[in-house]
């Protein structure tokens, strides 16, 4: 698969993950089984997942979730699906109008 190359904070939290979940990891067998009510209140089964109805979508920044990228500083939640940038994420514009602003000679 396409990614881009790893941010160094990246690699910090892929430590960091990888410790918390080795020292906790005994804690984790010494706990009783959980039970599927407990399961329900962490996660949703499929046939109940925004997911799985194709509602909801989650992403990381960094390596452009399938192909994802935000778009705009000024518009955390904006998305785009930009296939044609082999993994690449596009230039991050201040906000939607710039292309406008730029086409039209304005400022």
């Amino acid at each position: 698969p396409r990614t881009i190359p790893l941010r160094p904070r990246d690699r910090l939290y892929a430590v960091v993950t990888l410790v918390l979940a080795v020292l906790l990891l005994p804690a984790a067998f010494l706990r009783s089984r959980g039970s599927a009510a407990l399961a329900r209140v962490l996660v949703h089964p499929p046939a109940e997942s925004s997911h799985v109805k194709g509602i909801a979508l989650d992403v990381r920044p960094h390596e452009g979730a399938h192909d994802l990228y935000r778009m705009y500083d000024n518009e955390w939640w904006h998305f785009e699906h930009r296939p044609d940038r082999g993994g690449r994420p596009p230039r991050r514009r201040p906000h939607p109008g710039v292309h406008h602003v730029i086409e039209n000679g304005s400022s």
